[in-house]
């Protein structure tokens, strides 16, 4: 039996159970475990662009506090 073929699946599964971080412009957004995103961006063609200003907005709200 080939042991890569146990391991890639171990690192895969490993791998969608930790937080990613994607960074938007100049923001940078931690996903949680099994989040889509890639499933979004192929399904959505402009979700990065939407994504920023939805980034900036926030920012900007949480720097008025």
């Amino acid at each position: 039996m080939n042991i890569w073929i146990p391991l890639k699946f171990a690192k895969r599964w490993l791998a969608k159970r930790q937080h990613r971080y994607y960074v938007v412009g100049t923001h940078r957004i931690t996903l949680p475990p099994g989040h889509r995103l890639d499933e979004y961006q192929q399904a959505f063609l402009n979700y990065d662009l939407k994504l920023l200003v939805i980034a900036d907005w926030v920012d900007s709200s949480i720097q008025a506090w």
